[in-house]
């Protein structure tokens, strides 16, 4: 039986880390094998790339082109294999960001990046991908942590990132849910454990069979 694939998307600073791992540990809680992951990177290759991308200056297609590089390695030695083994994969970050930063943030052609990102997944898609969801500009942006080179991005390139990832969740609601991470016209965060009872919720409805 095939494993699980969940990520978890979202701007920089949502908590996304932060819900994965927490998931992480419910699932092995239920005697699951539990392949915890992060793009870019999940792989020696991946992390070599990560490096690059995170601390260098680069045009958007050369950026999409190395997170696709980086993502084809993370499923050929990581993520395939541990699904075909029947484990479960939560993996922080996918596809979904290449289109939502290089893609709105950087303005790459969508329809490139989907032809690009069919080839690199090779069929390994998302089960069920969680978006924690945070206002550009508003919430979320005075609680960025600055250090790389997506967190020191001018508001412009949040905005538009984060115009991506909604039109994604709209057009992927059988895949995407999204879970606010901030609480509603404020700008103070969801408590963690609020929102990871909400997500286990979830889990454990898509997969009620499988956690029994």
């Amino acid at each position: 039986m095939r494993g699980v694939f969940i990520t978890f998307e979202g701007m920089d600073g949502a908590g996304k880390t932060t819900q994965a791992a927490m998931l992480a540990s419910f699932l092995r809680g239920h005697n699951k094998t539990v392949w915890e992951t992060r793009e870019p990177g999940g792989s020696e290759i991946g992390e070599t790339l990560r490096k690059i991308v995170m601390e260098g200056e680069l045009d958007g297609v050369t950026e999409a082109l190395l997170m696709a590089a980086a993502r084809r390695e993370h499923v050929v030695r990581r993520i395939h294999p541990a699904l075909v083994r029947g484990e479960w994969v939560v993996c922080d970050r996918y596809s979904d960001s290449t289109f939502a930063y290089q893609g709105g943030g950087r303005g790459v052609c969508r329809k490139w990046i989907a032809q690009v990102m069919r080839e690199t997944e090779g069929g390994a898609s998302p089960d069920l991908t969680f978006y924690l969801q945070a206002d550009a500009g508003s919430a979320a942006q005075p609680l960025l942590a600055a250090g790389d080179n997506f967190e020191n991005q001018e508001n412009k390139f949040y905005r538009a990132t984060e115009s991506e990832y909604k039109r994604l969740a709209k057009e992927h609601s059988d895949r995407i849910v999204a879970v606010p991470a901030f609480v509603a016209n404020a700008r103070t965060r969801r408590d963690r454990e609020e929102i990871a009872a909400e997500i286990r919720a979830i889990v454990l409805e898509r997969f009620s069979e499988m956690l029994q």
